[in-house]
């Protein structure tokens, strides 16, 4: 039987419309307004990861999890320095859940694809993990890519937007301070 917490991929991690969930109009323009002064100096992403190349987001080969022989490697599918921006903590009352929207730069939106693809990630997608990672590469939570979110990717329709999520708050506290 497949989690709850699993299943929360078709539903709202990496979902190609989650782009709208990272700001709200009405919060557009007092972000603006808080982060000009910020952006003088930052480059047109509006963050810095305080260790850009820290893990942020992996997956495997299936193949080489399946094969006893194999020697199966975590593959970086985006690193902080990846990040282009960071929506605000929500809470989901129906889920019992947080969540983080997260947004990387067009690059890395295309590497993040092209890696699964090398890995025939698309093809089976409901077994394809992402884990997500926060300080010294702990495991905040993993997903399953899901058929929707594997058929948006290879479509070439995905804007890089996904949500994570967790059953506290202070762990995606935690993840957001990892940002200036």
């Amino acid at each position: 039987m497949v989690s709850r917490r699993t299943l929360l991929v078709g539903g709202c991690i990496l979902l190609p419309g989650v782009a709208g969930c990272l700001d709200s109009e009405d919060s557009d323009e007092q972000d603006d307004e808080d982060t000009d002064a910020e952006n003088d100096d930052e480059d047109e992403s509006g963050l810095s990861a305080t260790d850009p190349d820290a893990r942020f987001v992996s997956t495997f080969n299936l193949d080489d999890a399946t094969d006893q022989t194999a020697d199966t490697e975590e593959i970086t599918l985006a690193t902080r320095g990846d990040v282009n921006d960071l929506g605000s903590i929500e809470y989901n009352e129906d889920e019992e859940t947080y969540s983080l929207g997260v947004a990387l730069t067009e690059d890395a939106t295309d590497t993040f694809v092209d890696e699964l693809e090398a890995v025939d990630g698309f093809d089976r997608p409901d077994q394809q993990e992402l884990t997500v990672h926060g300080d010294d590469d702990e495991l905040i939570d993993s997903y399953v890519l899901g058929a929707e979110l594997a058929d948006a990717m290879d479509a070439g329709e995905w804007d890089g937007t996904f949500q994570i999520t967790a059953d506290d708050e202070t762990t995606l506290e935690d993840v957001k301070d990892k940002f200036e």
